[in-house]
Order: structure tokens, then C-alpha cells, then sequence
């Protein structure tokens, strides 16, 4: 569940004052209920679905890096001998793969953390009614994600401090890193096949 949600209900479930809708009309208790079930359902599966794509792209990217690696071995075993010259051809494919479907599951958590940013708003609006002293979940979150940015941090027993390294690195988009791994990869069997194929005999005798 949600912890940072327990302190928006009391031990009925909810606040007993009036919470109205986004059109504005009095929520029945029961339906108040009822609509922050769903909504922190709708919250635990897009974030269960978000983590999936993290740890897919995870695994494909070890998955195509053992595949190249074996490949590579292989050739340097054979002294890169210009007859397998088409085994580059499989470098350059798993790192074109690779990285588009890298970039595809990035995609898929971008939508989910879209989704997860308007549940939370919605949860935030339900819980102001009854607590409209306190800050929103989105609030908070934005709040610490301006001051990251900055280069600030809390660490134990709420101390704080600031880190240039921080604050530089936090403008940098992690899938590029992923995306730019693969490809390495392609670009390193597009290096290899042209190697290969240059010093192929028979590309050899054509240039005389």
C-alpha cells in the first residue's frame, strides 16, 4: 500500500466532512471509499507495469551484450578470419534491436508515470477536503525533485547538503545511456564487417 496515504484516513475510512468530485457534487462515504480503492489500485498496477519495462530493458540489454561478447569471442578465436565476415551482420542487428527496444520501454514507463502522476493528483484532490492544511503527494514530490535538480540532498537525521555532481547529473537522461550502450554495438559490428569484408580475398583481388 501507499504510506504516504495512511494520514489522509481516519479510522472510518474517511474524514466524515463532505468531499465533492471534480464536478464539484458531495461524495457519498461509501463512494469516497469505493473511488480511493480504485484509484491506488490504478496506482500499485502502473507502478508494478513501470517496474517490468525497467526490468526488461534490463535484461535484454545483458542478454544482447552476452550475445556480442560470445560473438566477438568466436572471431578473435578464428583471428577475425575474413570468411566470417557475416557475423558482424548479427552485432550490427542485436545493437539496432537493442536500442530500439530500449527506447520502446522507455516509452512504456513514461506513459506509466504519466498515469501515476494523475492518480496521485487525483488522490491529493480527495484528501485536501479533509486535510487542507496539508501538502499533496504531487507537491512534495515536485518540490524535492527542484531541489534535487539543484544539487541538494537529506540525509541522516535530516541533515542537509548540496553536490555540484549531483546537480549536473541530474540533467542527464539515463535511457540515453542504455540507448547509447546498444549502440556501441552496432556501430562496432558495422566497424568489424567492413573490416572484415576489405580484407575479404576476394575484395582483395578486385582491387588488384
Amino acid at each position: 500500500r501507499l504510506p504516504l496515504l495512511a494520514g489522509s484516513q481516519e479510522q472510518d475510512g474517511f474524514s466524515a466532512r463532505d468531499r465533492r468530485g471534480l464536478d464539484g457534487s458531495v461524495m457519498a462515504p461509501q463512494a469516497q471509499t469505493d473511488r480511493m480503492a480504485a484509484l491506488i489500485s490504478v496506482y500499485e498496477k502502473s507502478v508494478e507495469q513501470m517496474l517490468q519495462h525497467e526490468n526488461q530493458r534490463e535484461r535484454m540489454t545483458s542478454l544482447i551484450f552476452l550475445a556480442s561478447a560470445a560473438i566477438m569471442t568466436g572471431l578473435s578465436a578464428v583471428d577475425f578470419n575474413t570468411h566470417y565476415w557475416f557475423f558482424g551482420l548479427f552485432l550490427v542487428y542485436f545493437g539496432w534491436f537493442g536500442r530500439n527496444f530500449s527506447l520502446k520501454h522507455y516509452e512504456r514507463s513514461v506513459y506509466h508515470i504519466s498515469v501515476i502522476t494523475m492518480v496521485l493528483e487525483q488522490i491529493d484532490h480527495q484528501n485536501k477536503a479533509s486535510h487542507p492544511q496539508d501538502m499533496g503527494i504531487v507537491e512534495l514530490m515536485g518540490q524535492v525533485g527542484e531541489k534535487h535538480r539543484a544539487g541538494e540532498f537529506i540525509y541522516a537525521e535530516g541533515r542537509r547538503g548540496r553536490s555540484d555532481l549531483i546537480a549536473s547529473m541530474s540533467k542527464r537522461r539515463l535511457h540515453m545511456f542504455w540507448a547509447w550502450m546498444n549502440t556501441s554495438i552496432m556501430v562496432s559490428g558495422l566497424a568489424l564487417t567492413g573490416y572484415m569484408l576489405f580484407y575479404h580475398p576476394s575484395v582483395q583481388k578486385l582491387l588488384g
